[in-house]
């Protein structure tokens, strides 16, 4: 008798193991696509494991439903999988000191090859078009480059690396299938990056805006991409897009405004001058909008109203900052043109 009950419950175990695994089954599916979409794929171009169809990935995938069928939890996984290959097999990684250069890498990557395109741009226009401005300068501050061009140039850099970034993908992934079977190579078979690609990474990022045109981000990030690449009526045009949606936030207003004056020949008179007015009346501090209504005030001839606006911007700054030195600058200029009494 003991014989037969034991034979009856081993056979009752059993039958209910093999029940357990067909019913785990669709469970332990749902598990791995689940913690695969977590995961990259180590040998892909911005892929995640669940994507990919390369051999490493499924055997990962593999791997990680054989540790869930023993009990493993996601946690467990995933604690395995990054001691094994680092934080990069996490598609989204920590944001820790490890892991800067995994986040960092692609925008730094896109701020360099925009610089130097940029820079080579400029030097070239340089070339072809110097002309002695300094004591034209000197009367009137009016006409100098807004205080905060120099530095919005350089902060431009990094929201348009951003943008390409979030909205496009990985940098790498997009250069290399750019020019996968037709771009021109150098004599080691590097891609050879020119200007031409960069747009062409840009208007990917406008056709994608093209398709979901309620991203008020990023029409500003392409706005910014078209001031880099000195498209200001593509620029104007996308941050329009911008203030539409977002009629309440001052530093879009005050972009609009730098846009707008570059389309209609440096001037910030007109609907330039209302995008500084709104800018201001959403907030009085906006520093970009202060520096423009500077330079307006200045070229109407208006020297106490760019006097106020450059003091106002220049208590919000730190005193021993660029910024402030260049705003420091034009209060000089600016008072010695209002009072030539003065100047003996």
């Amino acid at each position: 008798m003991p014989r037969t009950w034991l034979s009856t419950l081993t056979l009752l175990i059993a039958l209910h193991a093999g029940a357990a695994f067909a019913l785990t089954d669709a469970e332990l599916d749902a598990r791995v696509l689940a913690l695969s979409s977590q995961l990259r794929c180590l040998v892909c171009q911005n892929q995640t494991l669940a994507d990919s169809n390369a051999d490493l990935a499924v055997d990962l995938r593999r791997q990680i439903r054989a540790q869930m069928a023993q009990g493993a939890s996601d946690d467990a996984i995933k604690t395995y999988l990054v001691q094994r290959y680092g934080d990069f097999v996490l598609y989204k990684p920590p944001f820790k000191p490890q892991t800067w250069l995994l986040w960092l890498g692609p925008f730094l990557l896109l701020v360099a090859v925009l610089a130097w395109l940029w820079r080579g741009r400029r030097r070239q226009m340089a070339a072809g078009d110097a002309v002695e401005e300094t004591e034209r300068d000197m009367q009137s501050p009016a006409r100098r480059q807004s205080p905060l061009t120099n530095a919005m140039l350089f902060t431009v850099l990094p929201p348009v690396a951003v943008a390409l970034y979030l909205h496009l993908g990985s940098p790498v992934s997009l250069l290399g299938s750019a020019v996968a079977h037709d771009g021109p190579h150098g004599p080691d078979g590097e891609v050879t990056l020119t200007a031409a690609r960069v747009e062409d990474m840009v208007d990917q990022l406008a056709a994608r805006l093209r398709k979901n045109p309620n991203d008020a981000e990023g029409w500003v990030m392409l706005g910014r991409s078209y001031i880099v690449l000195e498209r200001n009526d593509d620029a104007a045009e996308a941050f329009a897009r911008a203030v539409a949606l977002e009629p309440e936030v001052a530093s879009l207003r005050s972009d609009y405004a730098d846009v707008l004056a570059s389309v209609n020949g440096g001037s910030l008179e007109g609907p330039a001058m209302a995008q500084i007015d709104a800018a201001l009346r959403l907030d009085p501090d906006d520093p970009k909008g202060l520096a423009l209504a500077a330079s307006a005030a200045a070229e109407r001839g208006d020297k106490a109203g760019a006097i106020a606006y450059w003091e106002h911007l220049y208590r919000l700054l730190p005193p021993d900052s660029q910024t402030a030195g260049r705003i420091a600058a034009n209060l000089a200029a600016a008072r010695s043109v209002a009072e030539p009494g003065q100047r003996k």
